[in-house]
């Protein structure tokens, strides 16, 4: 099994392929500090220095119900699916996460291994990479989620879903790829940045950082700035992207 934590040497972050070779959400670190994770861009060119969130969910995909009963220490959950398909692999490294109140004192949250393709209003067999931990019934429903990382978006301005990193170069559209979420970084800016203060993502200007406005109802710290320059140029900040 891969590790979870990688170290790389500088240049290593610029590395993308048409194929798969690490499990999303895998964490590199660079000498200097950097963090990065890997994970996959969406379906168009990736922009370099912008910021991106989590894939859309699928509303055919959640708050689904089982189809047949799980007892504990089952490694698949039968679901039914809505009417959209799922393609072989979609949820790879994501999330089959319960609803309903489990009262359990387990966490109600499994994570999701290699899959075939599925039908609109198909079975699910979710494979498991963990034992169920609770017993499950024909009105238990569960959600599906896509690893944070895989097919990013650049977030709309505000994001409306979790952010995930901020892409250091261009890159092709579906190319498996490293996304920085620590340390220094050159940034898209909109507005005006202070030096020593937080930007959170841009409610202006798609995959942009803006400045921190407190009691924002979109108030996501996601970078300390260390050098201001003018709207919609890069801006040198450290990035705190929480969860990276």
């Amino acid at each position: 099994m891969f590790p979870v934590v990688i170290y790389g040497y500088p240049g290593d972050q610029h590395k993308t392929a048409a194929t798969k070779w690490l499990p999303f959400g895998t964490k590199m670190i660079l000498s200097d500090g950097r963090e990065f994770r890997y994970g996959r861009n969406g379906a168009v060119l990736g922009v370099a220095g912008n910021l991106y969130q989590a894939a859309t969910l699928e509303a055919n995909h959640v708050s689904l119900d089982v189809q047949t009963a799980g007892a504990v220490g089952d490694v698949t959950q039968k679901v039914t699916l809505g009417a959209t398909a799922a393609a072989a692999d979609l949820y790879l490294d994501g999330f089959l996460a319960g609803e309903d109140s489990a009262g359990t004192g387990y966490q109600y949250a499994y994570q999701i291994s290699s899959h075939r393709a599925v039908a609109s209003a198909g079975t699910f067999t979710v494979p498991l990479n963990e034992p169920l931990k609770v017993a499950t019934t024909t009105s238990t429903q569960f959600s599906l989620f896509k690893n944070l990382y895989d097919g990013v978006l650049i977030h709309p301005s505000p994001p409306i879903l979790p952010v995930a990193g901020v892409l250091p170069n261009a890159t092709t559209a579906s190319y498996y790829c490293w996304m920085q979420t620590k340390g220094f970084a050159s940034v898209l800016s909109e507005g005006t940045l202070v030096v020593g203060r937080n930007a959170m993502p841009s409610a202006v200007t798609n995959g942009a950082f803006g400045p921190w406005t407190a009691g924002g109802t979109d108030e996501i710290a996601v970078a300390i700035v260390h050098r201001v320059v003018g709207d919609a140029k890069y801006a040198g900040v450290i990035l705190t992207i929480p969860g990276g």
